[in-house]
């Protein structure tokens, strides 16, 4: 893969065990709420990878004029704890050519950046997704 080189903020990479001592993969469902011009619907992750687009190829369709045919690049990582994983946001294609707007997770620009709960990502001004993490209590497994 191409590497750029570039004054865009990347964000540091942590597990979700530092953030969240009780997770387990069993009791966590990973979630990307999707917004754009055909409305609201939430895709479940699970998936080693998704392509986010306006193409219609991609795992997860944006309908914008303003997101890229192949905008940005969601990668499954294993966390620190056997079993456990994150997703991490990559803007552009597989062979390193950014998406044209780029991206934006909570009001700044970024070329990659580890998913966090909340996280809100941009992908122009009428494309726009929540990451979240679904996770059962203890007393209710």
């Amino acid at each position: 893969m191409l590497v750029r080189e570039s004054s865009i903020r990347v964000a540091p990479i942590s597990s979700m065990a530092d953030r969240n001592e009780s997770f387990t993969p069993q009791s966590c469902r990973h979630i990307l709420s999707v917004e754009d011009c055909d409305g609201l619907r939430d895709h479940a992750l699970g998936a080693p990878k998704y392509f986010i687009g306006r193409d219609i190829a991609n795992d997860i369709c944006l309908n914008s004029q303003f997101a890229s045919r192949y905008h940005a690049l969601l990668l499954r990582v294993p966390a620190e704890r056997e079993g456990e994983y994150f997703y991490r946001l990559l803007d552009g294609d597989l062979e390193g050519k950014p998406s044209t707007n780029g991206l934006t997770v909570n009001g700044l620009k970024v070329s990659a950046h580890e998913l966090h709960e909340g996280d809100e990502i941009s992908f122009g001004p009428d494309a726009k997704a929540t990451y979240r993490v679904e996770c059962l209590s203890a007393d209710a497994k």
